[in-house]
């Protein structure tokens, strides 16, 4: 039996990305996301920049941490509200977690 890759796009077998993913709507509520964006949350013991919960507000959050300084929380609001106004049709902001 051969072993299906995941680099193999012709591949039946799922494979779990190690990318954090979260959608998020335009007002910064967290609709869903995937295991690794989960399990961040888990590692973090609670709603951080690098992850909240379901049904939570990422914006909100990045808004109290822009408050205390944080440069990449400023970064996201001002490139996730880019996006909502049309300004801007993606944003991607890569930071440490």
């Amino acid at each position: 039996m051969k072993q299906a890759k995941a680099d193999n796009p012709t591949s039946s077998r799922p494979f779990s990305l190690a990318l954090k993913i979260a959608v998020i709507d335009k007002k910064g509520k967290v609709l869903t996301a995937n295991r690794a964006w989960a399990q961040l949350l888990k590692k973090h013991n609670g709603p951080a920049i690098c992850a909240v919960g379901v049904g939570e507000n990422y914006l909100s959050v990045c808004r109290k941490m822009a408050l205390s300084g944080n440069v990449y929380a400023q970064g996201i609001i001002e490139g996730m509200e880019s996006v909502v106004s049309r300004k801007r049709e993606e944003f991607y902001l890569e930071y440490p977690c």
